[in-house]
């Protein structure tokens, strides 16, 4: 009806605070220096440095894209804010900084 009517759909799409994925994926979020869960907030965040989030991200905007929504906005595309604990594991595998890890994704989502 929305389509039919040419009202112009924008999904959001939680990036990086996705508690469902963090707790099935732990290997693929941030870490506390133990291999716990970070949490921050109350919830695990996946990791911005991990491809694997990527392609989740990515497979599930093109599914929402498949079902009609023209556009989409990823909110919380950021990492966790505060967390200055070194001993903390952000699962950076590819030696970039956070700003890179956050610009590279979105252009691999592009």
């Amino acid at each position: 009806m929305l389509k039919e009517n040419d009202i112009y759909l924008i999904g959001r799409v939680v990036a990086f605070k996705d508690e469902k994925y963090a707790h099935a994926y732990p290997e693929n979020s941030i870490q506390n220096g133990n291999g716990s869960l970070l949490i921050h907030n109350g919830e695990p965040w996946p990791s911005p440095y991990s491809r694997d989030v990527w392609r989740y991200l990515v497979g599930f905007s093109k599914e929402a894209v498949e079902l009609g929504i023209d556009e989409i906005q990823f909110d919380y595309c950021r990492f966790p804010d505060g967390m200055h604990d070194e001993s903390i594991d952000y699962q950076n595998e590819y030696g970039e900084s956070k700003a890179q890890a956050i610009t590279h994704f979105l252009y691999y989502a592009r």
